[in-house]
């Protein structure tokens, strides 16, 4: 990483450098995880993502919006899980309402234009996940949060 940043600005700075994550959600029968491309906007605390409506994911949090999202810088090396800098978002996830969704889209877009025809699709829902709260994993065990909602 280089220079030693603060906590939000090092999650800012890895949720701006990534562009694929994990996205937990679930239901009674229990967890479910997904890789997801999203799009972060760290200081209005939101984070888009665009799935297919019938999707296992999308089920999940039609039942129940409550999410953790995981992004982390790791290479492939056995020393960067001491290296390596993990950013959990949790928060709710919902569809983005018509009155939302052009801007969000336009986001959406700006990172991941290859996804166009998909996101455009009918059948595709996007998704805002709203930050409750984010927790940075530095040097393998020091953790850090910073909670939005009080």
């Amino acid at each position: 990483m280089g220079q030693q940043l603060d906590v939000p600005s090092l999650a800012r700075q890895i949720l701006n450098e990534q562009q694929i994550g994990v996205l937990a959600s679930s239901t009674a029968r229990g967890p479910h995880l997904s890789l997801v491309a999203f799009a972060a906007l760290f200081d209005d605390q939101v984070l888009y993502f665009a799935t297919s409506r019938s999707s296992r994911k999308f089920a999940n949090l039609e039942q129940d919006p409550r999410a953790a999202f995981l992004v982390d810088d790791r290479g492939r090396r056995v020393e960067d899980l001491h290296r390596a800098v993990a950013v959990t978002v949790q928060g709710s996830a919902r569809e983005v309402d018509r009155t939302s969704r052009a801007p969000a889209l336009s986001v959406y877009l700006e990172r991941h234009p290859h996804l166009i025809d998909f996101v455009q699709a009918p059948s595709c829902a996007l998704m805002e996940m709203s930050m409750g709260a984010v927790e940075v994993v530095q040097a393998f065990q020091q953790v850090t949060r910073i909670s939005f909602n009080p």
